[in-house]
């Protein structure tokens, strides 16, 4: 085979390859920092309260959306998991920094944030 030819090959089967289904990761960090729940008002609670620690990682928050991240937390249920924002943990204020939210409200900005509800939307 003439060696143009086998770099046309060769080069053809590298471009397919990276038009399969194996889309590149997004880093989890990024993904977080653009994600928003899918509510107005939910919306406005998690840009005041969650969003400045939960899409950076800051004080090793875990990272909105991400479900490695909250697997070992959401273990012990989402109702421990409120009861943990409402006293606080060592890294998060009690409250979670949301004074005003309702009970409902801290349920589905627990399960926005662990990426399992709340409706998603990504900008």
């Amino acid at each position: 085979m003439p060696k143009i030819l086998r770099l046309l090959v060769l080069a053809s089967m590298s471009i397919a390859g990276c038009t399969g289904n194996d889309a590149p990761a997004i880093d989890p960090a990024v993904r977080a920092a653009k994600l928003l729940p899918a509510d107005p008002k939910l919306t406005e609670l998690y840009r005041q309260s969650c969003q400045p620690c939960h899409a950076s990682g800051l004080n090793a928050a875990p990272l909105t959306g991400n479900r490695r991240d909250w697997n070992l937390r959401l273990e012990k249920g989402v109702t421990r998991m409120r009861q943990s924002v409402i006293k606080g943990t060592p890294n998060m204020p009690a409250g979670g920094n949301c004074s005003q939210c309702t009970s409902q409200e801290m349920t589905a900005l627990i399960q926005f944030l662990a990426g399992r509800g709340a409706g998603v939307m990504e900008p």
